[in-house]
């Protein structure tokens, strides 16, 4: 038997409230992994870019960089968020449910990611409502009951429970 549970929770952050500010969080190491799925993105769309994780010399190595995006570097992992209020998910990461994906449905963010990934981390498996956007890619607004299926208290419980009723 195979028991899905959707990785380790989240976690609440503190967000923007400028819906028109998109946060993209990465690293130096992945920026070109995913470079393409932020591009595909926003050639469709007009958000301002906002890039937390990344320095301002990686992005300059990158597509990325004719967006003219805000670039913050490392930031304390409260405050991921709190540079706008949506958030994207590219495509390229390829790490199972990325966690900041997590975080950011807890916090209660918008979130635009592909219909495949949306399949792919199993958010339909938890009956998150979505609604096309652009082409491939989809958009949540997390409510009450997303951000508590994906909280890390409700994970841990997912766990917990799992665990006590399948004992050998």
């Amino acid at each position: 038997n195979i028991h899905w549970v959707p990785g380790s929770g989240g976690k609440k952050k503190n967000i923007g409230n400028d819906k028109n500010k998109l946060v993209v969080v990465s690293r130096d190491e992945k920026i070109k992994n995913i470079q393409g799925s932020i591009c595909d993105f926003l050639s469709k769309c007009s958000f301002d870019l906002v890039i937390v994780g990344c320095s301002q010399s990686a992005i300059n190595e990158t597509a990325l960089k004719s967006f003219n995006p805000l670039v913050t570097g490392y930031v304390n992992q409260s405050d991921i968020m709190s540079f706008g209020g949506a958030f994207l998910q590219p495509a390229g990461y390829g790490e199972g449910i990325p966690h900041t994906l997590v975080d950011a449905i807890s916090s209660g963010v918008t979130v635009y990611i592909t219909k495949q990934q949306l399949l792919e981390f199993g958010l339909n498996k938890l009956g998150f409502r979505y609604t096309y956007h652009l082409d491939s890619w989809v958009k949540i607004e997390p409510n009450k009951e997303s951000i508590y299926l994906l909280s890390a208290e409700k994970v841990s419980a997912i766990y917990c429970d799992y665990f006590i009723n399948n004992s050998i």
